[in-house]
């Protein structure tokens, strides 16, 4: 998954489907990610792992690049 938005984009994201994960990693740059209110930076080689399930967002300063994988639970349980 690639996504592109402007320099120090800050993107919101409701939950989604109840036990859905999600796993950000760090490649460039200053990011700031994670559920509303414990949003957490990542440096390069920085990762999070968060429960999708509630509330987050995605922050971004100029020039980050990040790596998102998304479990979604239907998809574990196959």
């Amino acid at each position: 998954m690639r996504s592109s938005c402007s320099s120090q984009a800050i993107t919101g994201r409701g939950p989604t489907k109840v036990g859905t994960e999600e796993f950000v990693l760090c490649i460039a740059g200053t990011l700031e990610v994670g559920p509303i209110d414990q949003e957490q930076f990542l440096r390069p080689g920085d990762s999070l792992w968060f429960p999708a399930d509630r509330d987050h967002r995605y922050a971004r300063r100029r020039g980050a690049r990040g790596l998102c994988v998304i479990s979604y639970p239907s998809l574990r349980e196959a």
